[in-house]
């Protein structure tokens, strides 16, 4: 903006932000960047207050009061150094303030302008004594009186904008509230007397951001019984909102500065009685909200106190448990923090005489945990995002159940959900009434959040447990659940083989219900059980091949890749002298598909296959970390030997494709990083192939695969000088296409090259 604006350019630029309907998004988005750059100049000031003084629309005056706020944040010393200036000011706005005093939306904007002004101007020696002198004697005025005092302690406390060192804002909030408490206080309680003050929501909003600075001393609170004027005030429908927020505010501020066991004593016996209230009030949600957020933010301020004082404190947390039993989730939900942070303050073992004296109120949180995990009747009549929030509100309560466990330990905790799936069992073999999915599947998700906090050695619950998933009733999400719950114990099962065997034929039926999300538990299952117990498994590798080629004909590209690199994790464990022949059994089929893909017309559907199998192939080479002495040959190089012919047609008739050859780089990476130096046999023939095939095609994912090459074989002395040559003639390919892009006009990428050279 090289001139002055002028005030109808301004009043231009606003019409296009906010008047004008036929604007589209790009004149908008630069009005708005022109009025950005507007509002940092010296004439805003007076175009601002011109704007408010004229028939304007109310977007224009709310954007002039805003600019007004924002200058005094920003530009107050530098364009206004003079204390005249100031004083000028500061008249102008309160008589804005007057006359917008019924128009809430710029009101609101122009009292805080003047409170960041009160807060940077030394010459205005008392801006409290001023507004109340002049905005205090009529009910006219009293908004404006009430907006201002709203927000000067707001801006004191939270406005990191205005340009003054910390000691000058404590100096400030000195001699603008703890000095003035006292009187605003006294004002704010006539107020709430005056017989015509029906709406009393502002003044006690006011009230409340008094209190929220916590710079009033309990001697105060206690003078102008704040305390009992916010839980009473809670009676009051009106008012609840406003007086539940100051509750939570008291609460907070007998904290600050080290515990006010005086304001705690006072508050207490308060919070003891809402447990009635709430119970009273159970059908308003915005009742039972409020209360719990008083309960949650008495929890959370007196954890510590709870922990030493529980019989003394006992109120709070049977508060705490009626609320964590709602059947808001929302609500719910809140209480989630507080359980943690009081078994934070439990754990250790030089709490456990402590812990002892909760283990009553966290077995009912574990049975109301449960009861929270399970699916409503009507769920699938949710839509996708009421699914979705409660699957997350399960996790949240997921979190809250390990909580449990960190305090009850194992063994208290276990029968629960053990009881609940027993009860189910008997009743489906006994056949005595209905079985409800639901009723099964909420003990069995719980089993799951908590298998991290199970020990391994558990030997009580978790086999008894195990052997009952089989016989429970054949429903897809209770058989889901059921093979998940395997999954998730997977390392307890690793310390306890002997129910490896049917755990596998369990998960393995899992494939044949022709349900996805059966499936796709299955192979995560399947995943799980061979990564954690591959030692025991590798025993069933010849029973298993025959399983994972037939399920790997039926399940979803991912589930395809959880099968792929189970196996992997099971040739892993299998002994190096045995790994050649097990690598032909479980590798030689996906070769064979790649080879018969490399011998068919290339249309579609044969690139969608040959990729899926090269990403299969790279899949079951990842894991594979045999350990074999430098001097002996590796298996997987051996094999790759054998394949070599099939690999040096992969690269010729599809190494142009971009993502194919992605998958290609993918399968040697995993190939490198699992047999490093033992793999220096192909390093010669692999290096000529990707320079070769990057020479063609310029695709950059040859550079990071030969990357790959100089960081294993970098640091040795015998393959310095040829890796030197890659270097130069990747240097030179590489220079060479930026020349071409310079020569276009192009941007030249060194990106490739940078980073290349630093290996």
């Amino acid at each position: 903006m090289a001139t002055q604006p002028t005030q109808l350019e301004v009043l231009e630029a606003l019409n296009t932000l906010y008047i004008e309907k036929s604007t589209n998004g790009n004149q908008r988005r630069e009005a708005s960047k022109w009025l950005a750059k507007y509002q940092k100049m010296s004439i805003a000031w007076q175009i601002s207050d011109n704007i408010l003084r004229m028939d304007a629309p109310i977007e224009m005056k709310v954007f002039s009061a805003q600019t007004f706020r924002q200058k005094i944040e920003f530009d107050l010393l530098s364009d206004l150094p003079g204390s005249n200036d100031k004083v000028q000011l500061r008249d102008n706005l309160v008589d804005l303030c007057n006359n917008y005093r019924s128009v809430r939306s710029i009101n609101t904007q122009l009292c805080i302008a003047l409170a960041d002004l009160a807060i940077q101007m030394p010459e205005w020696s008392n801006p409290v004594d001023y507004m109340i002198e002049t905005f205090g004697k009529s009910a006219e005025t009293l908004s404006v009186l009430l907006e201002f005092l709203y927000v000067l302690p707001e801006e004191l406390a939270y406005n990191t904008k205005i340009n003054l060192e910390p000691a000058e804002f404590k100096e400030k909030t000195q001699s603008l509230i703890e000095m003035n408490a006292t009187k605003v206080l006294s004002l704010l309680f006539s107020f709430l007397q005056m017989p015509d003050q029906t709406d009393n929501g502002v003044t006690l909003s006011t009230l409340s951001s008094w209190i929220r600075t916590g710079n009033l001393s309990f001697e105060t609170i206690e003078q102008f019984s704040l305390i009992n004027l916010a839980f009473e005030s809670l009676k009051v429908p009106q008012t609840f909102d406003t007086c539940a927020e100051m509750v939570s505010e008291l609460i907070w501020t007998s904290t600050k500065n080290g515990k006010n066991e005086k304001m705690i004593q006072a508050i207490y016996p308060h919070l003891i009685g809402l447990g009635s209230f709430l119970k009273e009030n159970v059908e308003d949600p915005d009742i039972v909200r409020g209360i719990c957020r008083i309960f949650v933010d008495a929890a959370e301020a007196y954890s510590e106190l709870i922990v030493n004082h529980l019989e003394a404190f006992q109120g709070i947390l049977e508060g705490l448990l009626l609320c964590s039993s709602n059947e808001d989730i929302e609500i719910v939900k809140i209480t989630r923090n507080s359980w943690y942070l009081l078994a934070e303050e439990l754990s250790g073992p030089e709490k456990l005489e402590i812990r002892n004296q909760f283990l009553p109120v966290y077995r009912a949180l574990v049975d109301i945990t449960i009861k929270h995990m399970r699916y409503p009747n009507d769920f699938d009549g949710f839509s996708s995002q009421e699914k979705d929030d409660f699957r997350d509100f399960r996790h949240d309560m997921g979190d809250v159940l390990k909580d449990c466990i960190r305090i009850l330990g194992e063994d208290a905790t276990l029968p629960v959900p053990y009881n609940l799936l027993a009860n189910a069992f008997e009743s489906a073999r006994s056949g005595n009434g209905t079985i409800v999915w639901q009723d099964i599947e909420a003990p069995l998700f719980s089993l799951r959040t908590m298998s991290s906090s199970v020990s391994l050695t558990e030997s009580t619950y978790i086999p008894r447990i195990m052997e009952m998933l089989p016989n429970l009733p054949p429903h897809p999400r209770i058989k889901y659940a059921a093979i998940l719950v395997i999954g998730r114990y997977s390392l307890w099962s690793n310390n306890n083989p002997s129910m490896l065997s049917f755990q596998l034929d369990f998960v393995s039926n899992g494939f044949q219900a022709g349900e996805n999300d059966t499936n796709m538990a299955a192979a995560r299952t399947f995943k799980d059980l061979c990564k954690n117990c591959n030692k025991h498994l590798v025993n069933y590798l010849a029973q298993l091949h025959p399983f994972y080629t037939q399920t790997m004909l039926t399940v979803q590209p991912a589930d395809q890749r959880d099968m792929s690199e189970a196996v992997s994790h099971l040739l892993a464990a299998v002994p190096r002298e045995n790994l050649g022949e097990a690598l032909s059994l479980f590798v030689s089929p996906t070769v064979t598909t790649i080879h018969n893909c490399l011998n068919t017309a290339p249309d579609r559907p044969t690139m969608v296959k040959l990729k899926a199998s090269i990403e299969e192939l790279a899949t079951l080479v990842q894991f594979i970390d045999s350990v074999v002495p430098p001097e002996e040959p590796h298996p997987l190089v051996q094999y790759m030997e054998q394949i070599w012919p099939v690999i040096e047609q992969l690269f010729t008739s599809y190494g142009h494709e971009a993502r194919i050859a992605e998958s290609i780089c993918r399968l040697f990476r995993y190939f490198l990083e699992t047999t490093k130096l033992h793999s220096q046999s192909i390093l010669s023939s692999l290096v000529t192939l990707m320079m070769g095939s990057f020479q063609q095609t310029k695709l950059s994912c040859y550079i990071w695969m030969c990357t790959k090459c100089i960081k294993i074989f970098g640091t040795e002395e015998q393959y310095q000088n040829s890796l030197g040559q890659l270097v130069e003639q990747l240097t030179s390919i590489v220079m060479q296409m930026n020349q071409e892009a310079v020569a276009t006009s192009e941007e030249p990428d060194l990106g490739i090259l940078i980073r290349f050279n630093l290996y």
